[in-house]
């Protein structure tokens, strides 16, 4: 464009080429003189502006214990009230913002990021979930609660029940019916936590004076069956430790086979251990001496009288009668007479 309006102008002039060309003839002149160069300015200081040395002092003023929580136009108010003014608050804003603290000044809670708990089975019986599901009954607006426990290994159903409404106490006891039922494995790998004796030396032994048909019974039993090879009588068919649950099942088979139909529906047949309890309370009811009693029951002294001390109270009557008995006796045998018998 600029070659085609130099050849048209030297012809018809700077007018026509302008007005061929459609150049402005004031861009046209500009071109032919341009403005000349404008001097570089000084830089212009302010004389109200703040040295390096008051800059650094407001700095150090916001930053400090008492304001460095607060925000400029706090710190500004508060400086005023005490009868100082060291900048105006957009000073101190634009101080702030030069070295980056014009953000929240107070100090912010640390939140660390929280790892989702996650565990992981590497077999059966390690970690159990459990949920609780709805279930529609048979007539509208009947609603059942489905309790379910899940083996994530194995994504084996190990237990469940079907309840009414939601209870805690129905939970726990599902809980630990399934554990008991199932097993949890430990710490050390092992399905049962193995505990020494309490109270008792490593290799001690303790005498369990026990009637001659029930030796027989034991006889018998490991003749057939042998022991397990830490020595424990009794095992499951693989060789582990008996759950409670196998107790209560086999006591639920035995009572069955061995008691009447009033002794199974009495208090002593209800649980193996009521057993245990009456045969303590018969040996002391016989006279038999709390020692002896606690000796025989594997127990000391002190468990014995914590545990049966209702049932010692009230023996108390036929302990006076025994020491009453034993006071008339010897004052016969002091007056001369013969002793009874």
């Amino acid at each position: 464009m600029d070659e085609a309006f130099t050849g048209v102008e030297a012809q018809l002039g700077i007018t026509a080429a302008c007005r061929l060309t459609g150049r402005s003839r004031a861009t046209h002149y500009r071109r032919l003189r341009p403005p000349p160069p404008r001097r570089a300015r000084a830089p212009q200081v302010q004389p109200s502006a703040l040295t390096a040395e008051e800059r650094a002092a407001v700095t150090e003023l916001m930053n400090g214990d008492e304001y460095a929580e607060l925000a400029p136009a706090q710190i500004w108010a508060r400086e005023l009230d005490a009868g100082r003014c060291h900048c105006s608050v957009s000073t101190m804003y634009r101080i702030l913002r030069e070295q980056d603290q014009s953000g929240e000044r107070r100090r912010q809670a640390v939140h660390p990021a929280k790892a989702v708990p996650e565990l992981v089975a590497t077999g059966p019986s390690q970690v159990f979930t459990w949920d609780i599901t709805k279930a529609a009954g048979p007539v509208k607006g009947v609603w059942y609660h489905a309790y379910v426990i899940i083996d994530i290994f194995r994504r084996y159903i190990v237990g469940h029940t079907v309840e009414r409404a939601e209870s805690a106490v129905r939970a726990e006891e599902l809980i630990r019916k399934t554990i008991a039922r199932n097993g949890i494995v430990t710490d050390d790998g092992e399905v049962h936590e193995v505990h020494s004796l309490k109270r008792r030396a490593a290799n001690a032994t303790r005498p369990i004076p026990i009637p001659p048909q029930f030796v027989r019974m034991l006889r018998a039993h490991v003749k057939r069956f042998d022991v397990a090879p830490d020595g424990r009588l009794f095992r499951n068919q693989a060789g582990n430790y008996v759950d409670a649950a196998a107790y209560g099942i086999t006591w639920a088979r035995a009572r069955e086979h061995a008691l009447t139909r009033t002794e199974r529906t009495s208090r002593l047949a209800k649980r193996p251990y009521d057993l245990r309890h009456a045969g303590i309370s018969f040996w002391l009811y016989s006279g038999v001496d709390p020692a002896e009693c606690a000796r025989r029951a594997g127990q000391s002294i002190e468990v014995l009288f914590r545990h049966y001390a209702k049932f010692l109270d009230g023996l108390r009557e036929q302990a006076n009668r025994l020491i009453e008995q034993s006071m008339n006796e010897w004052q016969r045998v002091s007056q001369g007479d013969p002793p009874e018998g």
